[in-house]
């Protein structure tokens, strides 16, 4: 394990790239015969407009006098109130001797300060700063400075920055206020847009909806105009009721996620801000009107009114049998699948073919009367003997999910591909750079370095590879060929890892991953989906669109109903993963852990546990501490009772991550949540659960079983293998991005600063993670044993829809 200088505070070996704020401490040496003098300049310089203004990009700036005589050491700890062993350790190395005073030399000048870097290195950066010190300041440098021991004076360029950096004291935490890090710009600018936008609110209080229309376009036009003087004069034209009623929907839109990482920025001498996070901000409320003003019925020539999703009456009782099979079984008896990517080469053939297939995608038909009759979970209902109460799901499945560039590839209208939310329509590659910060898609691979090409996800799945195969040569024309206008860009096999059955037939509570953990364990019970609505926790919403959600609205509102009902959103993600380096860090984790391993408890599995939040067989380690109790492993369990601080769990686990149930930092002061419900922080992670259907890829580097047949033996440690992520949504922003962005990506919801996911794909090399406890210990990741290697956002369409899609 690589091993840090002493008293530095951690820091990442490889920070991520791109702007980010850097922070800078200089501690100077001043003679005590000097500290006089020097209080003195500095208050003088106080008495005006601080001369930090002149410098650009610092967000904050300290200076601060430590006189040596003002010395005050710190209180030696009560020997009646130490514990057994910190008494002993105090007896070692004090031998009972009282506390010696042991001040400083001499006196020193304290500069810190926060300010915008290129994110090229810190050196560069701090070596950029201290250039924007030096001419901001200007003669004032000098009267800070010229009394401390060294200082070459501003002059000289090259020895002003040599003197800050050798005094420099370096640390690697920067507390922001936005876990963007907005730059000195951005935070003016925002300031600026709400100044704008609160005056306008109050000089606008009391207009109609037509006159407010009127006056918001005048506002933007003056905001956004070029100088009068090369503007030609434009004819206003005034603005009908109807007209005013879809701006205001479109302001009601734009508004909703509005942050200041989302504002267009002009280039400054420091290069181009860009945005690196999704919309909405962790803790944001979006704007809510009274009520909902949906998009008017469209009228397309061709078709005549196009009806829109949330117009009507809301739904919430789906109708199975037009829900492709996948959002309500992972087809848990399915060991191998394949997943092809696609790209339309003619959209007539294209639709030809996907006309063809729809009769071969199963529906979810068969789990109605699990769901609605014997309210009974539809998850795992099917892994066991099928019995007339209780049928068994497809033994061959094929699902097809599209693109919004595939949506465009096909032909349908325009007026059918309004309505999509920006992220799906912009694509993954696009939001990237948000969801993992610094990397974003350099790791990725091809086809997903072209998003533009990639149009269409078909995935296939059977009990085994072998039973896939004669499945499809059963069925000759369900994969492309020539004639049908796709050509296949990538095609990637997978496989179930799975222990084989014990000498009664159990076998573990799901199945595994490549770095050994059961996975698919904790899906949320849907209503009408996955569950019966006496034991569901989430509404139809969360899962499928043209439902009601989890805040009361309908999933996917304003999309065309003929496109978008019963449809769900398809977030696909390869992640690969290195066995070797999670083994390595397991075992570096375990050399820190082994004071306080229990007894009879292997220190590398109990390292393990607290990486991913679980042991090996699916046992949560906030239930079992010791070690794993299979009967445990579906147990239902919360944090905040039991394990708040993360000493059983640790709060960076990533299983508490991706769902922290009730567990995220409360506020320690009680009159800020006073009356707040005590189950609030548990209703909120709600609202981001996602149905998981991922499988891994590639063979398994150790396992019984791959794929329902006995596991190769010719899998060597460098064959590429990992996780193809698959999860449906009704929400992408809400749900799948917040997570990756706010809770992989960023440790500041859980009080753990700059520290990320290992597990997710979020971690770059140089991370830590961070087991709490009496001694907290931690260990740094040097290679990152998760990477994204590439994703798409795809829509899953119900079967009505694919049709209408086929029929161009």
């Amino acid at each position: 394990m690589r091993r840090l200088p002493p008293g530095l505070v951690h820091e990442y070996i490889n920070p991520p790239r791109g702007s980010r704020q850097r922070v800078i401490t200089v501690l100077a040496r001043v003679p005590d015969d000097a500290v006089v003098a020097l209080q003195r300049n500095l208050a003088r310089i106080r008495g005006g407009s601080s001369p930090f203004l002149d410098v650009p990009g610092t967000h904050f700036a300290r200076l601060a006098v430590m006189p040596s005589h003002e010395f005050r050491p710190q209180a030696r700890p009560d020997r009646h109130r130490m514990g057994r062993g910190a008494k002993l350790l105090d007896l070692v190395m004090h031998g009972g001797r009282p506390q010696e005073v042991d001040r400083p030399e001499t006196s020193y000048l304290l500069f810190t300060a926060s300010y915008d870097g290129a994110g090229h290195s810190a050196a560069h950066d701090q070596a950029d700063y201290a250039e924007r010190l030096r001419v901001g300041l200007g003669e004032r440098a000098d009267e800070i400075w010229q009394l401390c021991e060294g200082y070459p004076g501003r002059a000289d360029r090259e020895a002003f920055a040599r003197f800050l950096e050798e005094h420099s004291l370096r640390s690697g935490y920067v507390f922001s206020a936005s876990d963007a890090e907005p730059s000195v710009e951005d935070v003016r600018n925002a300031l600026e847009v709400r100044r704008r936008v609160a005056a306008l609110a109050v000089e606008t209080d009391g207009l109609t909806d037509a006159e407010l229309a009127v006056r918001l376009r005048e506002a933007w036009e003056a905001a956004t105009a070029e100088p009068a003087h090369d503007r030609p004069d434009r004819p206003r034209t005034p603005l009908d009721e109807t007209s005013a009623e879809n701006l205001l929907s479109t302001l009601d839109d734009d508004l909703a996620d509005l942050t200041p990482g989302d504002l267009s920025l002009p280039a400054t001498r420091y290069g181009h801000r860009k945005s690196d996070r999704v919309r909405t901000p962790a803790g944001a409320l979006p704007l809510r009107y009274p009520e909902k003003r949906p998009v008017p019925a469209q009228a397309d020539p061709e078709r005549g009114t196009i009806q829109r999703l949330g117009t009507g009456a809301q739904l919430t009782d789906p109708d199975l049998t037009d829900v492709q099979n996948l959002v309500t079984s992972g087809y848990p008896r399915h060991h191998a699948a394949r997943h092809l990517m696609l790209r339309v080469t003619d959209s007539a053939s294209a639709r030809s073919w996907l006309g063809r297939i729809v009769d071969e995608i199963p529906t979810a038909g068969w789990a109605e009367h699990l769901v609605d009759r014997l309210e009974r979970d539809v998850e795992g209902a099917d892994a066991g003997t099928p019995t007339q109460k209780r049928p068994s799901s497809p033994t061959f499945a094929v699902h097809v999910a599209l693109s919004y560039a595939g949506l465009q590839a096909f032909g349908l209208p325009t007026a059918e591909l309004t309505g999509f939310p920006a992220e799906f329509s912009a694509g993954m590659a696009s939001r990237e750079a948000g969801l993992i910060p610094g990397t974003g898609t350099d790791t990725w691979q091809g086809p997903f370095t072209q998003t533009q090409d990639l149009h269409l996800l078909l995935m296939v799945s059977a009990p085994t590879h072998e039973v896939l195969d004669a499945e499809l040569a059963s069925r000759p024309g369900l994969l492309p060929d020539e004639s049908s206008g796709l050509v296949v860009l990538d095609t990637v096999e997978a496989g179930r890892i799975a222990d084989a059955p014990g000498p009664d037939g159990a076998r573990a509570a799901g199945f595994r991953e490549h770095f050994g953990f059961v996975d698919g364990l904790s899906q949320p019970r849907v209503h009408g989906v996955t569950t019966g609505r006496h034991t569901a926790e989430l509404p139809p919403g969360e899962a499928l669109l043209g439902y009601r959600d989890i805040d009361g609205d309908t999933a996917g509102a304003n999309l065309a109903t003929s496109v978008g009902l019963n449809g769900s959103y398809l977030v696909w993600r390869k992640l690969e993963q290195d066995v070797a380096g999670f083994e390595a860090l397991t075992q570096d984790l375990a050399s820190n852990l082994a004071s306080r391993v229990p007894t009879g408890t292997d220190p590398k599995e109990l390292a393990a546990a607290k990486i991913m939040g679980r042991w090996r067989d699916g046992t949560p380690i906030t239930l079992s501490t010791d070690g794993p109790r299979p009967a445990l492993a579906k147990s239902t369990f919360d944090y905040q009772a039991g394990d708040p601080e993360g000493f059983g769990c640790p709060v960076g686990a990533h299983v508490r991550r991706a769902n922290p149930r009730d567990s995220r930092p409360t506020d320690p002061d009680p009159d800020r949540i006073e009356g707040r419900s005590a189950e609030l922080e548990g209703t909120l992670a709600l609202r981001h659960r996602m149905l998981r259907r991922g499988i891994p890829y590639g063979k398994p580097v150790s396992a019984q079983l791959w794929a329902g047949e006995p596991a190769p033996s010719d899998a060597g440690d460098h064959d590429e293998r990992g996780l193809l992520f698959v999860a449906l949504v009704g929400d992408i922003h809400r749900q799948f991005e917040f997570v990756q962005a706010h809770w992989m990506s960023d440790g500041n919801s859980f009080r753990l600063g700059a520290d990320r996911d290992v597990i997710s794909g979020a971690a770059p090399n140089g991370c830590k993670f961070v087991v709490q406890g009496p001694n907290p210990a931690f260990v740094e990741q040097p290679n990152q044993i998760v990477t994204c290697r590439g994703g798409e956002y795809f829509l899953l369409p119900g079967i009505k829809a694919l049709r209408r899609i086929a029929a161009g």
